[in-house]
C-alpha cells in the first residue's frame, strides 16, 4: 500500500494541504474483517470531503492553509460512531461514509489505520497516527460505543475528573498531544477548553518526518527569483536536485494547466505530490476546480521513473512550504 502527500502551493507565503490518496493495491493481507474494496472507497471518500473542505477556506493571496483531512475524518468518524438518527446521516452524508457498504465504514478505518502504522517499520519516516478519547470518570458512556472506537480507530481511552482537576488533566491532555507529536505540537487545548463543565475530549494526533529517497545536497540551495501570486517578485532559497526517481505528468486538457510531480520518500512507502500550475495568477482556479476524482486520474497518469530538474523551497520544522518549481528533463 502506497499513499501519496498532497500538497498544493505556489502562493507566496503558504499553501499546503494534506491528504492520503491511494496509490497501489491494498495489500490483501490484514487483520480487518473488510475488504480492500471499502478501505479504497473510503480513501476516495476522504479525499472528496477533503477537497471540499479546502474549498470553504478560500484562503487569500497572501494567507496560509495546513490541515490534515486524514486527521479530521478520523476525529469526525470517531464522533459520527456515536451518533444516531439525522446527526449521524447528515454527518455520513458530509463525511461521504454513505458510499461505503452498510457497516463497513469503522472495519475500513481499521484496515486503514493498521496500514498506516506500518509503514514507520516498513520504511526510513516517522509516521504518528494517534486517537485519543478522554470522558469524564463515572459519566455512562455505552461499552458498544467505547469497542467501536479502541478497535475501530485505535483509540486511547482515558477516563479523568474535569471537575475537580480540569487543569491537571488539561495539562495531561497537551502532554499526550507534545509526546506523540514529537514535541511539535504543545498546548494544543487552553484553559477555556477544558474546564470543569467538559465532559468529553475527543484528540488526534499526526506527526510526519520523513527524508528524501534522493536528497537535496545543501551546497546546491541557493537564492532564486520567485514570482507571488499578484505578480510582484521575490528572492527565495531554493533547494535544487535534478531527480531521477521522480513521476512527472504534464496536465494540458483540464481547466487549469499545470504540472504534476511525485517525489518518494525514503523507501518508497510514501510520496510528496506538487501541483503546480503553469501560470502565477492560475492557483485560484485551479483551488476552484480541483475535486477529488480529477486528482486520482492526474496521479493515475504519473509516468515513472523520470529525470526531473527540481526546485524547492527549504522545509522548516515539518510545517513550512511555499514555493516550487520544476522542469522536466
Amino acid at each position: 500500500m502506497n499513499f501519496r502527500q498532497l500538497t498544493s502551493v505556489y502562493r507566496p507565503t503558504l499553501t499546503l494541504s494534506l491528504a492520503l490518496v491511494l496509490a497501489d493495491p491494498l495489500s490483501a493481507a490484514s487483520q480487518s474483517a473488510t475488504t480492500p474494496a471499502n478501505v479504497t472507497t473510503l480513501v476516495q471518500a476522504n479525499n472528496a470531503f477533503a477537497f471540499e473542505m479546502y474549498g470553504q477556506f478560500k484562503p487569500g493571496p497572501a494567507d496560509n492553509a495546513f490541515f490534515s483531512p486524514y486527521s479530521i475524518s478520523t476525529a469526525l468518524g470517531m464522533t459520527w460512531a456515536g451518533a444516531q438518527g439525522d446527526t449521524a446521516s447528515q454527518m455520513a452524508q458530509t463525511l461521504h461514509f454513505n458510499e461505503l457498504a452498510s457497516g463497513q465504514t469503522i472495519p475500513a478505518f481499521e484496515y486503514l489505520q493498521k496500514n498506516l502504522a506500518t509503514v514507520e517499520k516498513k520504511s526510513g519516516v516517522q509516521l504518528e497516527l494517534a486517537n485519543s478519547l478522554w470522558p469524564q470518570t463515572g459519566d455512562k458512556i455505552l461499552p458498544e460505543y467505547l469497542h467501536l472506537v479502541q478497535v475501530g480507530f485505535d483509540s486511547l481511552i482515558t477516563p479523568v475528573d474535569y471537575q475537580k482537576q480540569s487543569a491537571a488533566v488539561l495539562q495531561r491532555i497537551n502532554t499526550w498531544v507534545s509526546d506523540k507529536t514529537n514535541q511539535r505540537i504543545k498546548n494544543l487545548l487552553s484553559s477555556t477548553d477544558v474546564t470543569p463543565a467538559t465532559k468529553l475530549v475527543l484528540v488526534n494526533a499526526i506527526y510526519f518526518k520523513g527524508n528524501w529517497a534522493e536528497k537535496f545536497d545543501v551546497k546546491n540551495t541557493q537564492p532564486e527569483t520567485f514570482t507571488r501570486l499578484d505578480g510582484t517578485t521575490e528572492s527565495v532559497p531554493l533547494m535544487h536536485k535534478k531527480m531521477k526517481q521522480a513521476s512527472y505528468v504534464d496536465v494540458t486538457d483540464g481547466a487549469v494547466p499545470l504540472q504534476i510531480l511525485s517525489l518518494p520518500y525514503k523507501d518508497g512507502a510514501l510520496e510528496f505530490v506538487a501541483l503546480l500550475p503553469k501560470t502565477t495568477t492560475a492557483l485560484p482556479d485551479l483551488e476552484k476546480n480541483l475535486t477529488a476524482g480529477e486528482l486520482a486520474t492526474w496521479l493515475g497518469n504519473l509516468t515513472h521513473p523520470h529525470e526531473v530538474e527540481v526546485f524547492l523551497q527549504v522545509f522548516k520544522g515539518g510545517n513550512r512550504l511555499s514555493r516550487c518549481q520544476f522542469i522536466k528533463m
